[in-house]
């Protein structure tokens, strides 16, 4: 466990808390912290991983999990949040007309 550990540390760890500082002092991100937002955002790609190798190997294909799409997916959500999209502007009418 601890070389996967090291692996993903060194590779993906390490190189997503350097573009979370630096998104920070260009004013790109809000202040976090960094090692639990890269568990945060890890984890979830992990989890991908081992279900993929547990249940997902006993899973009707029809039910399977598709790796690219759960990646889209859960970029879109870290990226967007639950924030409805906001309303469209209605456009001011002209003066005079009804």
């Amino acid at each position: 466990a601890r070389p996967m550990r090291r692996c993903i540390q060194k590779n993906i760890g390490d190189p997503l808390s350097e573009e979370l500082i630096k998104g920070r002092f260009r004013g790109e991100f809000r202040k976090v912290d960094v090692p639990a937002t890269v568990m945060s955002l890890i984890l979830p790609m992990v989890m991908l991983c081992l279900h993929k190798h547990s249940l997902g190997a006993c899973t009707p294909l029809e039910l399977a999990v598709d790796p690219k799409a759960f990646i889209q997916h859960h970029a879109e959500l870290v990226l967007q949040g639950l924030q409805a999209p906001a309303p469209a502007r209605r456009r001011a009418s002209p003066k005079g007309a009804a």
